[in-house]
Order: structure tokens, then C-alpha cells, then sequence
């Protein structure tokens, strides 16, 4: 411990000693009344000598005695759960341990109880804690930091230095805690290598600091390594040490940590958290210790057919195909709109979901427009369009790359008011509500949108797709090796899926207390029943669909489908084109759009356009398809 040890006798007891009892001679690191610096010279009573020697010899006595935790009711004595305490046996008796483990279930507190006894009461040891990001690195330090400065000032030995990223203690030994993405826990030696969520770590760079860090650990007989990870699918390091260590001959020891483990959780614990997480699958990838491969569908296979099987076709087709209703607008409902942006060069499309809200018991895609060929700033004005059919609704948009000129034409050109702006921890610096609309397609935004997309459609099964196009790219919208869920391959599209996902994020409480009014929550804490901010009833009755009126907003190509009613509204309509508008508008405000369409419908000039009829002049045509 570097002191030299003066006993006394007659002393109080371990609970009661303050600073001014123990200390004959010695300085507080910075001021810090917990942290002694130098060789300080300290008061022993035959209590605090039998204390060091019953600690140094069991870790379990350490942890109880003396390791505080940060609980609702503040700083208190850990209470050790029996796995936790199966965990510092292992780590104690084996030199390579792979902890396979439920999320949240104080593995991180347990590696520091270790980390923290072995720099104490054993002298130039050297510990590197690896997380697999920064935030997690300080998160794991913090609770160091705090720990340390917890134990009693005579048991911890003097500091040398406390850093951001660690602390250098008077015997030798020191802590270090580091992300993957840093250099500093490459290339290390260290007597203890902890790697905590390891199967969440980049595969490049876990590779990268195996190939540096491993041999020279091996090369040491007595160090150890401790790797800890929830499961994240089949392709990572992790997964093939947890396979390595079941072998009879291998040198890693297996623990695991089941989420039944952790006192509190039961079936009903299950099934709130399989209901919060979204689906089964979810659940027993984060709480099961349940390996995924690659390649499972968003949505469970049984949800997704049923999903398929009620798709139908639409009532009205605009823009050449690309616009498709499947209900018209109702007044009473309200509506929500989520926007995926392309490039509009032929590739991925630009898309706009739009979803009938009223009812979050059964959430109706009433309308989907997507294309590959409109340019961002003409999707903007679309948009407008779109959104005046739908009674103005809130807007949710992927402000990635083309977005932003989408955001720019809906915000500076047409001033629309209900934009939604999402911000997300850790990029407040950079990204907030004055500096920038819509939604950024980002790990943490994508993860918590899909996983909430999810839990409207696999756990309460509360969406209804009628576009089969949707529900084909949902077949291919799949777990990646990194467990985060994307198109299948290069040549598939998931821009209908991403639409939906970002009109559904709506739904999302920091979001719907925003835009709508919350009347009840679920016990999920999700909205349970919604209504607008403000009556939206007259702008439903303005909409031109609601009229029965076609809403065109863009020029198209006349559809030489004989099925096609083609009309032309520029400066020389032709009077039997105004008839057969107000015949079709007649018409379309009497048919409910569930029954076929009848067969005689009311226009009375030939269905099938002419050449005469093709697009002329700088008014716009609808091309409307049955």
C-alpha cells in the first residue's frame, strides 16, 4: 500500500472514524477529502489491519462491506445478487471469461466492483476497461470515480493522478477506461483487459485490437481478459468466443447471465418489456441471450402475411401512378405524414406514408406517393399538395442529403407550419429546432424509430396496410449481421418502409405530446388516444378529394390505359370536359370505395383519350386510374 503502518489501539470503531482520527500526517488530492495523495501516513487500529487482510483475500467481502451504488434514494451499500456474486468467483479463479447477459442487469457494475479491488489491494496491476463507444466508456467511469471516492479513505491507497480516462494510484496500479474507437487500449499492457458489450463493438476495430492487445495479454501468465456483451447476431468475435468456451478443452470459462436472474423480473416483467421493446424477437435478442442470424424480416413472419393479405387496391390514382388513395379523406380523422427523400434520378423514390391516426387501435394507410423520378425541390411542392389533401397534418421528414431542400421548400417558400423537428441526445450542439427540420436518419434515430414502428405493428398489431408495394418491401427489410434492419441487398428498396417508419414515429410520446392532444396513455407509456391540437374538421372539408374533386399538383403523362379518364384544366378546357369533371366528381362522392366500382360510369364521352387530349399549354392534367 506504500505506508507504513502505525497501530493503535483503543481507538473508535471502523464506522464511526472520521478524517481527523486516522490521519497523522498526509494531503488531500486537489481538495478532495476522499482522495489522499502521497505517501500519507495513517492511525491503524488492529480493526482496519484485520478489514485489509479479510478484503485483500475475498472479493465478496470487498463488494459487501464497502462498494456503494447510486439508487432512487441516493448512495448506498450494494446488495450483490447471487449471479453477481457467481460472476467475481469466476473472474477470481479463471484467467479468460466470456459473460454472455441479459440487458440491465448490473453486469457493468459487477466488472467494476473487480476492476476497483484488484488496483486496491494489490500493487502494479494495470486494468483497461474497453467499451464499445465513449458515452459507455464514461458511463463505466463514472461509476469508478465514484465507487473510489466512496471507500473508506484508509483502504483505498493515495492517488498519483485522476484523469478523465482514468486514475494512477501510490502502489503501482492504475485503471484505464477506453472506447474502441480511441487508440489508447490497443497495443496495452495490462494485467486485466475487461471488454464490456463486446458483440456491439465494430468488428474492424475489435479485430484491430485483438491482433494488438491479445498476445501481448497471453504472454503474461497471470493476466486476465473479460469480455461481457449482450448477443448482437452471429457475425462478431463475441459470438465465437461464447461457441469457443462451451468446447470441453477451451481456456475461456462461461458464465451466464438469464434475465430471470435478476430478482424483480418475472413473466409479467416479460411481457411489459416484450410489449415496450416491440416483438419476441427483440426481446430475446436484448433479454434472452438469444443469438440471431442474419436475415429475419422487421416484422414476424405471421404479422407480415397478414399484413399482405389485406392489402387492396386503390380507389384513385394520380401523378401517373405514382399518387394512390385507398380512403378518402373523413371528417373527423386526422392524419399523419411520414417522408423518405430520393434523389430523384431513377434509383430509390421519394415517398410520403400517410396515415389515418384517429384510432390508434387501428392505424389505417389511407395513401402512399413514391417516385423515383421527381426532383427534391418539385417533391416539396408535391408535398404541399398532398398535405392540403389531408387536412394540413403534422409532417415528419428525413432531413438526410435531399431532404434539406425538401424541408426548405415546405418552410421558407410555403411557410407550413407543422413541420416536425426530432432531436436526439448527444447532437444538441449541432443539430436543434432553430438550426434544423425534420428528422436525421441517424443509428440512434433509426434504431428507436424501427423499434417503435414495431411495436405498433408486431406487439399491439394495431397497422393496417392496404399498398402491397409497402408490404413488399417489408419482406426485405431485414436484421442485418449488426442487428440493425435495412434492405436485404443493394438492388431492394426500403423507402416505403423508412416513410412509414418516420410517420409512425409520430406516435412516439415526446413527439405526440407535442402535436397532439394525449387524453389516455397505455401502460407502455404510449399514446392511447389522441386528438388534433386543433379542430382540423374544415380543412378536411376543403380538401379537394374530400369534394370528390381531383387535387393536382404536378404535370403528368397522359395514361393511355383504356381504363384512364383523362380531363384537361388549362385556359381552353373543352365544355364536355367540365361536364365529365362534374359527372366524376358526382359520381365519386356517392361510392363508399369498399363495393367495385359500377360499370356504367357517369362520363359521357369515350373513356379511352385521344390525341387531341394529350397535355397542352402550362395548366396541369390528372390522370386518374380505376
Amino acid at each position: 500500500m506504500g505506508r507504513k503502518p502505525k497501530i493503535v489501539d483503543n481507538s473508535p470503531s471502523l464506522v464511526d472514524l472520521s478524517n481527523e482520527d486516522i490521519l497523522i500526517d498526509g494531503s488531500f488530492y486537489k481538495g478532495n477529502e476522499n482522495l489522499l495523495r502521497g505517501k500519507a501516513q495513517i492511525k491503524w487500529t488492529p480493526q482496519m489491519l484485520e478489514e485489509m487482510r479479510v478484503c485483500a483475500k475475498k472479493v465478496l467481502h470487498f463488494a459487501e462491506e464497502y462498494f456503494y451504488i447510486v439508487t432512487e434514494e441516493g448512495k448506498e451499500k450494494i446488495s450483490l445478487y447471487k449471479y453477481q456474486k457467481q460472476l467475481l468467483k469466476a473472474f477470481n479463479n479463471n484467467r479468460f471469461n466470456v459473460v454472455l447477459s441479459s440487458r440491465q442487469s448490473g453486469k457493468t457494475t459487477t466488472i467494476t466492483i473487480y476492476a476497483l479491488w484488484m488496483v486496491c489491494f494489490q500493487n502494479d496491476k494495470r486494468v483497461t476497461i474497453v467499451a464499445n463507444k465513449e458515452s459507455t466508456a464514461k458511463e463505466i467511469y463514472a461509476r469508478i470515480k465514484m465507487s473510489f471516492e466512496e471507500l473508506p479513505i484508509w483502504m483505498k491507497p493515495s492517488v498519483k493522478s485522476f484523469r478523465n480516462d482514468g486514475f494512477d494510484l501510490e502502489n503501482g496500479s492504475k485503471i484505464t477506461v477506453a472506447s474502441t474507437s480511441t487508440s489508447s487500449a490497443r497495443g496495452t499492457t495490462s494485467n486485466l483487459l475487461i471488454i464490456d458489450e463486446m458483440a456491439h463493438c465494430s468488428n474492424d476495430l475489435m479485430k484491430e485490437l485483438w491482433k494488438s492487445a491479445i498476445p501481448i495479454i497471453s504472454s503474461m501468465k497471470k493476466s486476465q481478459l473479460v469480455v461481457i456483451s449482450t448477443p448482437n447476431g452471429v457475425d462478431n468475435k463475441f459470438y465465437e468466443l461464447v461457441e469457443q468456451a462451451k468446447k470441453p478443452d477451451s481456456d475461456w470459462h462461461l458464465e451466464t447471465v438469464n434475465w430471470w436472474d435478476v430478482p424483480g423480473r418475472d413473466e409479467a416483467w416479460k411481457k411489459e418489456a416484450m410489449d415496450a421493446i416491440g416483438s419476441k424477437d427483440d426481446f430475446d435478442q436484448e433479454y434472452g441471450n438469444v443469438f440471431h442470424e442474419k436475415g429475419k424480416t422487421a416484422i414476424d413472419p405471421a404479422e407480415l402475411e397478414r399484413l399482405k393479405a389485406q392489402c387492396k387496391d386503390p380507389i384513385l390514382v394520380m401523378d401517373n401512378g405514382d399518387y394512390k388513395i385507398f380512403t378518402q379523406p373523413k371528417e373527423g380523422s386526422f392524419y399523419v405524414i411520414g417522408v423518405d427523400v430520393g434523389e430523384g434520378i431513377g434509383r430509390s423514390n421519394s415517398v410520403c406514408q400517410i396515415l389515418d391516426v384517429s384510432d390508434l387501435g387501428n392505424i389505417d394507410q389511407v395513401a402512399v406517393y413514391a417516385s423515383n423520378s421527381i426532383s427534391p425541390y418539385n417533391f416539396g411542392t408535391r408535398i404541399m399538395g398532398i398535405l392540403e389533401d389531408w387536412g394540413r397534418p403534422p409532417i415528419l421528414i428525413e432531413n438526410n442529403n435531399n431532404g434539406v431542400e425538401v424541408l426548405n421548400v415546405l418552410s421558407k417558400t410555403h411557410n407550413y407550419e407543422n413541420i416536425v423537428t426530432y432531436t436526439f441526445e448527444g447532437m444538441s450542439k449541432h443539430y436543434n429546432n432553430d438550426n434544423r427540420l425534420g428528422i436525421h436518419n441517424h443509428t440512434n434515430t433509426r434504431y428507436k424509430g424501427i423499434t417503435n414502428f414495431r411495436y405498433w405493428a408486431n406487439s399491439l398489431k394495431a397497422l393496417k396496410l392496404n399498398d402491397l408495394d409497402t408490404a413488399l418491401e417489408l419482406v426485405n427489410f431485414v436484421r442485418l449481421p449488426n442487428f440493425t434492419f435495412s434492405k436485404r441487398t443493394d438492388k431492394d428498396l426500403d423507402d416505403r418502409v423508412m416513410a412509414l417508419v418516420w410517420a409512425l414515429f409520430l406516435l412516439d410520446p415526446n413527439l405526440a405530446t407535442k402535436y397532439f392532444s394525449v387524453i389516455d396513455l397505455d401502460d407502455q407509456g404510449r399514446p392511447l388516444k389522441i386528438k388534433p391540437l386543433i379542430d382540423n374538421s374544415d380543412l378536411i372539408r376543403k380538401s379537394p378529394i374530400f369534394q370528390g374533386q381531383v387535387s393536382i399538383y404536378k404535370k403528368t403523362a397522359i395514361n393511355t390505359n383504356p381504363l384512364t379518364w383523362v380531363g384537361r384544366f388549362d385556359e381552353n378546357h373543352n365544355p364536355q370536359m367540365d361536364e365529365d369533371v362534374a359527372n366524376f366528381a358526382a359520381w365519386l362522392a356517392g361510392w363508399d370505395g369498399k363495393s367495385a366500382p359500377p360499370t356504367d360510369k357517369p362520363i359521357s364521352r369515350p373513356i379511352k383519350p385521344t390525341e387531341s387530349d394529350k397535355y397542352e399549354g402550362d395548366g396541369y392534367m390528372p390522370s386518374i386510374l380505376f
